[in-house]
């Protein structure tokens, strides 16, 4: 049977680590790489792991980059602390790693993403497939948000989830809008991106029409509305900025 290295990077997560610690914790390591966190958080890493190291962080990709080679075993699961495998995706993984030959380098995983405690099935939130399950061998697109994995060679497809526990609360979504805001600006500048008015004007209600109406947001009621209008007010903030800067 493969091993397995579970890869999991935190900054002040004390209140919803431990939640994806226990989902993760049959694997045969779990490798820490904090941002230098200031509350509990390896304090409760500490129940789980040894095998924590800090790193300044720049962005995700660059320190899953970093953490990567921190990994002792052949096979690598990626889970961000606001998530949680599932019992039936854990079975999957294992049955996969028992055989003897794999033929896959990687693995994309489905994942319910859940707003204000309930999963959101429309405005393009699932499946959400992201390549979760890999060799040891590849690394992430330098990004600055919404990083890839780089994978060149052939990828399963796994059939159970990830739960992503994302936007619980007002608090959470005031700081990941900043976040974003902040990291998405950064990859436009980095890209050298000429951002028009028309981007201003016109892209943010095409986001909108597209997620609330084309890809069915309408029908998870509130929470439906909730992601449309959270990415498109995201991206007018976003282009202003740019346009803000020139």
């Amino acid at each position: 049977m493969h091993k397995l290295s579970i890869l999991v990077h935190t900054y002040n997560n004390e209140l919803i680590i431990k939640r994806c610690l226990e989902s993760v914790k049959w694997a045969d390591e779990v490798v820490i790489c904090d941002s230098f966190s200031t509350d509990k958080t390896i304090d409760t890493c500490k129940e789980y792991t040894k095998k924590i190291y800090q790193y300044a962080h720049k962005n995700s990709a660059d320190q899953k980059n970093w953490a990567i080679p921190k990994c002792t075993y052949k096979w690598i699961f990626q889970i961000d602390t606001d998530e949680v495998a599932t019992e039936e995706l854990a079975l999957e993984i294992k049955q996969i790693l028992s055989q003897e030959a794999i033929s896959e380098n990687a693995f994309r995983v489905p994942t319910k993403n859940y707003i204000f405690g309930k999963w959101v099935k429309s405005a393009g939130l699932y499946p959400g497939n992201r390549i979760r399950l890999f060799k040891n061998i590849f690394r992430y697109e330098d990004k600055y948000i919404h990083a890839q994995l780089i994978v060149d060679a052939k990828i399963g497809q796994l059939q159970n989830h990830v739960l992503h526990y994302g936007f619980q609360d007002w608090k959470t979504v005031r700081w990941k809008f900043k976040r974003y805001r902040r990291l998405e600006l950064l990859q436009l500048k980095k890209e050298n991106a000429h951002v028009m008015l028309y981007d201003l004007l016109i892209k943010p209600i095409s986001i909108f029409i597209y997620l609330y109406f084309l890809k069915a947001g309408f029908r998870d009621g509130w929470r439906g509305l909730f992601w449309p209008y959270f990415v498109s007010i995201l991206k007018f903030c976003v282009y202003k900025d740019m346009l803000h800067k020139k």
